[in-house]
């Protein structure tokens, strides 16, 4: 994979995706294990920096070290 990205900007792009994809897979398989939950969420504040979303980013960020 590393190989992958560095070879082109588009392979980076779709490998970069498909890790999100599976952020959220994990996010919604991870409703019965609370540390996985926590750890999940940790995983999704990037994203939502990423798309603009510091509303969520924030909250978020509270929402976890208030639970831990």
């Amino acid at each position: 994979m590393r190989i992958l990205s560095a070879q082109s900007r588009t392979s980076k792009l779709w490998l970069q995706h498909v890790h999100y994809v599976d952020v959220i897979k994990l996010f919604l398989f991870a409703a019965s294990d609370w540390s996985l939950h926590l750890h999940t969420c940790t995983m999704m504040l990037n994203l939502f920096a990423a798309v603009g979303h510091f509303n969520y980013a924030k909250a978020c960020r509270i929402y976890v070290q208030q639970m831990q």
